[in-house]
């Protein structure tokens, strides 16, 4: 008896990552480290036929590259990351105000 998986996006996206952030204007990033990350992410978001820029970090053998979109448009297909990430994208002005304070009113 054959068995199938079936791989979602989504799931390629949480699981397979080497993580994620938003940068507080609606954008959303996703980073892969090693060269078979790079092509589970590359065809999840290719699946997800959204635009995308990518930026290439890192070296040859130590490949790093980002993947960044719009957060609006992986929320049909990715509920539960568009959430997540919509949250963040709330709390990271916030959290940037913070650490500015911080830094400027030190007591040290």
């Amino acid at each position: 008896m054959k068995k199938l998986i079936e791989l979602t996006p989504e799931w390629v996206l949480d699981k397979i990552s080497d993580g994620m952030y938003a940068n507080g204007k609606g954008v959303m990033g996703v980073l892969a480290h090693s060269s078979q990350n790079i092509n589970w992410i590359s065809l999840a978001i290719d699946t997800l036929q959204i635009p995308f820029k990518v930026s290439h970090h890192g070296y040859l053998n130590d490949p790093k590259i980002i993947y960044e979109f719009k957060i609006e448009d992986i929320k049909k297909d990715c509920p539960d990351i568009y959430e997540y990430m919509k949250f963040m994208n709330k709390c990271n002005p916030e959290l940037s105000r913070i650490k500015k304070l911080l830094n400027e009113e030190s007591i040290f």
